[in-house]
């Protein structure tokens, strides 16, 4: 072997390594920038999803009740006023859920795909709002299906008053859930807007 073809070696054993560390280094930096930029995806879709949640769940929980919400509502001729009163605002209060349904499943989602990047402190919150719609869900029915009660007591009328300020919204400083639901939200932010920015 020769000198030369001995430092003809030497120099494409360098190079060949050379390639090598340039080529993991530039794969280590690809996997970060495909990480960031997945993470970045999906924190702005859990974010956008949360926030049609939130709207979803505002536009629920307003008091006024319009005649055009109520024209499917199959009439039944046998209600009397107050009875038709109360079915009519369920019906039309059952609908506005269909719509925080859909919300509640589109963010679901998302979070499916945000625990899979994430670990459980960071998607807590998430489960906590979804939580929050099981709540509207539940005061809804039972307020409603307890005002259809014809023999109400005080314990019922009681009920009935603790689910109110939870079905109705009334955009004051007042209104405990909505706070809870802001609340929560703000913690969501907290922990994603660092991937958007």
């Amino acid at each position: 072997m020769t000198a030369m073809s001995l430092v003809k070696d030497i120099i494409l054993s360098i190079a060949a390594i050379i390639t090598a560390v340039v080529a993991i280094k530039g794969l280590k930096i690809w996997r970060r920038q495909l990480k960031g930029t997945t993470e970045y995806q999906i924190a702005l879709k859990l974010l956008e999803k949360v926030y049609r949640l939130q709207d979803a769940i505002r536009i629920a929980r307003f008091a006024f009740v319009s005649l055009g919400e109520l024209s499917q509502r199959p009439c039944n001729p046998e209600e009397d006023q107050r009875e038709q009163h109360v079915r009519d605002e369920w019906f039309a209060f059952s609908k506005r859920l269909e719509v925080v349904d859909k919300a509640k499943t589109d963010l679901k989602l998302v979070n499916f795909e945000a625990m899979a990047l994430w670990n459980d402190s960071e998607t807590a919150y998430i489960q906590t709002l979804i939580q929050k719609t099981h709540q509207l869900y539940s005061s809804i029915h039972l307020f409603f299906s307890m005002q259809l009660e014809r023999n109400r007591d005080e314990s019922i009328n009681k009920i009935i008053n603790k689910h109110r300020f939870i079905v109705y919204g009334d955009d004051s400083d007042e209104d405990k859930y909505a706070k809870e639901v802001d609340e929560i939200i703000k913690s969501i932010e907290a922990k994603f807007r660092k991937y958007v920015n």
